[in-house]
């Protein structure tokens, strides 16, 4: 699922678009914005709206973070490094946006336990 993603922002253009991160933040949090004109979290909110390279810079950790999932395709060395990053995303991602994704965390159980090998029994 993030694998895909990244190869969406690449295929979009997003990753090669400096302000898309401070136009998807204004879209996300205009109404916010309008409504609370004080607090951390406007205060935060706008400043990236209005200093876009230090929000592409989170969009770009984001699109890394997004990107690094092909690894799980091919080895289970990396699996604990990819269940870390999840959970940095999910966290990061629900702070900054509101996209909830720890519903997807029972699936870290699939890289977790991937260190496990099934046994073939003797019949």
């Amino acid at each position: 699922m993030f694998f895909s993603s990244a190869l969406w922002k690449i295929r979009a253009g997003g990753i090669f678009n400096i302000e898309e991160m401070s136009a998807i933040l204004l879209r996300q949090h205009s109404s916010y914005l309008v409504s609370n004109s004080s607090g951390w979290f406007t205060n935060m909110i706008a400043y990236l709206v209005g200093h876009s390279a230090a929000a592409y810079t989170l969009y770009l950790f984001a699109f890394i973070a997004e990107f690094i999932f092909v690894i799980g395709l091919f080895t289970r060395k990396f699996d604990k490094y990819l269940i870390i990053s999840f959970c940095l995303f999910a966290v990061f991602d629900y702070l900054l946006m509101g996209i909830n994704y720890f519903t997807w965390l029972p699936f870290l159980g699939c890289l977790y336990f991937s260190k496990y090998s099934i046994e073939k029994s003797a019949i």
